[in-house]
């Protein structure tokens, strides 16, 4: 019969539901979404228990101290959340969530086994609201592992505290005096968690399918050997440039007697060399500098600022960073980079490009180690 069972066990879903989240919790659209629902419940949660602070202070003699009090709290505790809500992080908002669980659960248990029989529909209609709501942002916070736990530890506290309470002589007077009630209320939120352990595991699986497309996309339009933009990834970002501004600076670059260093070195530390260069170009260049690898030797950068001294002087500045490069056994390596500016109205690759590769001939042939522009 055991073994049966058993059996049974484990080609069922429940094992697999079970086994520790890789990312824990996990990460990205889940956080977020946990994080905006989060806020609007503390919103709405803040603004109902002050009505209910304020209404409690002006009929204190029909609520009871222990409502009166609860509800104080709990808008101190959310105002105070709320008004810092853009500096705290994402753990603190786990903790918080946590908290407001136990909250809620120790108002329900109070309402069951302590408080008046006229105080306890208030704590147990807030137990039976909130608690579905926060073990939602539970499941997403904390992935189908944790969230299956905290979730079945509810559903049993909750369960069992309605068997016990509801033998409470008080519990006749306003008919919660059916202990079955427990067992409803302790199958329905035990289901509930299985389902949102169901959906947060689809939501965690189709966000490492985004991711791993993302990582792919990002291959696709990466040269595997210098790690910059490759033809197709530059198109991309020329293409959202263009629509977003007038003008650009566009510097084609291309490394000196290249061909020699092959030949003369070996590949791999032309390679070497390759990387070398480009990561120095990267490096100096500005963090919203676009850095490509058009081909070959040839390296591009393109840059929003299109001031005719500012990139004279950005220009200069990478031809130095270059030759100051130094690799033990290599010559000094040197670049030849012609400049121009893009227009709006101008094709990129059979106008721009053509002038920054005119300039970059003009380089080369006046010696090589230069700077030129086509304005």
């Amino acid at each position: 019969m055991l073994n049966k069972f058993l059996q049974y066990y484990r080609a069922s879903a429940v094992p697999r539901l079970l086994v520790l989240d890789r990312r824990q919790p996990p990460l990205g659209s889940n956080h977020d979404l946990a994080n905006s629902i989060t806020r609007g419940i503390i919103i709405s949660a803040g603004i109902l228990a002050m009505i209910m602070s304020i209404a409690g202070l002006l009929i204190a003699d029909t609520v009871s101290h222990l409502s009166l009090g609860f509800a104080g709290v709990v808008t101190v505790l959310l105002v105070s959340w709320i008004s810092r809500w853009e500096s705290i992080s994402t753990a603190a908002n786990r903790r918080f969530v946590l908290i407001a669980l136990a909250l809620v659960q120790g108002r329900y248990l109070t309402g069951w086994l302590i408080t008046d029989a006229a105080d306890a529909p208030g704590a147990i209609l807030t137990g039976l609201i909130y608690t579905p709501l926060i073990l939602f942002i539970v499941a997403l916070y904390e992935g189908h592992r944790r969230g299956i736990i905290i979730g079945l530890t509810s559903a049993i506290l909750m369960g069992s505290t309605i068997i016990v309470g509801s033998q409470r002589p008080e519990m006749a007077q306003i008919h919660f005096n059916d202990w079955r009630l427990g067992l409803v209320v302790g199958f329905s939120i035990g289901a509930y968690t299985f389902i949102l352990a169901l959906w947060s595991q689809q939501q965690s699986i189709l966000e490492d399918s985004s991711v791993q497309l993302l990582r792919l996309e990002r291959a696709a339009n990466t040269d595997p050997l210098t790690q910059l933009l490759n033809r197709r990834g530059l198109d991309v970002i020329v293409e959202r440039w263009v629509a977003d501004s007038d003008k650009m600076g566009v510097l084609l670059l291309d490394i000196d007697h290249f061909k020699k260093v092959n030949d003369d070195y070996g590949h791999d530390i032309g390679d070497q060399a390759l990387r070398k260069i480009s990561n120095i170009i990267r490096a100096t260049s500005r963090d919203d500098d676009v850095v490509a690898r058009w081909g070959g030797e040839e390296l591009l950068v393109i840059t929003r600022s299109s001031d005719k001294p500012a990139l004279k002087e950005f220009s200069e500045r990478l031809r130095k960073a270059v030759s100051d490069i130094n690799i033990a056994g290599l010559p000094p390596l040197t670049v030849s980079i012609g400049v121009t500016q893009h227009f709006s109205h101008e094709a990129f690759e059979q106008s721009t490009l053509v002038r920054a590769d005119e300039a970059l001939y003009t380089a080369k042939n006046e010696g090589r180690n230069l700077v030129r522009y086509s304005w």
